[in-house]
């Protein structure tokens, strides 16, 4: 694999430089929660009792997990991310928008504890990739029922488009070519594994997948690039009113606003498939379920084991 993504890294982040100011604003000025108060202790509880992990109260407690009072939310995307923070320059940390999750009382707190869990799981594999990389982030098979959720819910959205699931041999093709973006393009995988694996994932024969490669692969960026992939696809299904932006838009109406990074960047992925199985109603979960199936949830208790 190569370099380790960032947000800095995608396009559709970039797109918007408000993000940054958004996101910078409220780790530096936002207030956050005391978590060496007695009070505190109601918001272990609700935690532990859920018994999900015991590893998720040491993600809580730890003091690289700050949880912010902003004064308004944040994006929804960023209800948890992790960066810098700016007020000590070095140091990692997680923070997480506790808006929808943690709400003080005179009484002390009320928790919506399946929110804050699945806040909780998805930044702690976004810390991981970030401090240690994908190679040691993920594991060979995690990876592939990682591909075949984000290929399954790749074609769902292409096909809602562009209705190719009526064409022969449409949809496997759609699957193979939207897995190998998946690899090569959000976690950096090697053109020959990634072919490999995604033919044989999407039931494609050799000699299939060897023309599909041969009208795929004259731009080295075809695969890494949303940009040039999007153009891949609106070529190859000859969807002549394909844009990105067009794709970005169907796939937050079906999927929801918050995984709109997901597209293109791994940890995002991760927060959207935990957010659907913890049903958490963060994104469109029933809808993602549907889709994905069975390998929604091999997924999610890969990650959630490994706490």
């Amino acid at each position: 694999m190569n370099k380790t993504k960032s947000y800095s890294d995608c396009y559709l982040y970039n797109k918007y430089p408000m993000y940054n100011k958004i996101l910078f604003e409220a780790m530096m000025h936002s207030e956050f929660i005391d978590k060496d108060v007695d009070s505190f202790k109601d918001v272990e509880y609700e935690v532990k009792r859920t018994k999900v992990s015991e590893g998720l109260i040491r993600v809580l407690k730890s003091p690289k997990t700050v949880l912010l009072v902003p004064d308004k939310p944040l994006p929804k995307p960023f209800a948890s991310f992790v960066a810098i923070d700016p007020r000590s320059k070095k140091e990692r940390k997680l923070f997480i928008d506790t808006t929808n999750c943690i709400n003080k009382t005179d009484k002390g707190y009320i928790v919506n504890d399946i929110r804050l869990i699945s806040h909780l799981i998805g930044g702690y594999f976004e810390m991981y990739y970030l401090s240690y990389g994908s190679s040691k982030a993920y594991t060979h098979n995690g990876l592939i029922t990682e591909s075949q959720c984000f290929s399954a819910l790749f074609t769902h959205i292409i096909d809602y488009i562009g209705k190719i699931s009526i064409v022969d041999g449409a949809r496997d093709k759609c699957l193979y070519l939207s897995s190998r973006y998946f690899f090569e393009g959000i976690y950096g995988v090697d053109v020959d594994r990634s072919r490999k694996i995604s033919a044989k994932y999407a039931g494609i024969s050799d000699s299939k997948e060897a023309i599909y490669f041969m009208n795929s692969d004259d731009d080295k960026e075809t695969f890494t690039d949303i940009n040039k992939f999007v153009k891949l696809i609106k070529n190859t299904f000859k969807l002549d009113k394909l844009t990105l932006d067009i794709l970005v838009e169907k796939w937050m109406f079906l999927y929801g606003p918050s995984t709109v990074f997901a597209l293109e960047y791994g940890p995002a992925f991760v927060k959207m498939i935990i957010d659907a199985y913890i049903g958490s109603y963060l994104n469109n979960q029933k809808t993602i379920e549907k889709v994905c199936g069975k390998n929604m949830v091999v997924m999610a208790k890969g990650y959630i084991d490994r706490i």
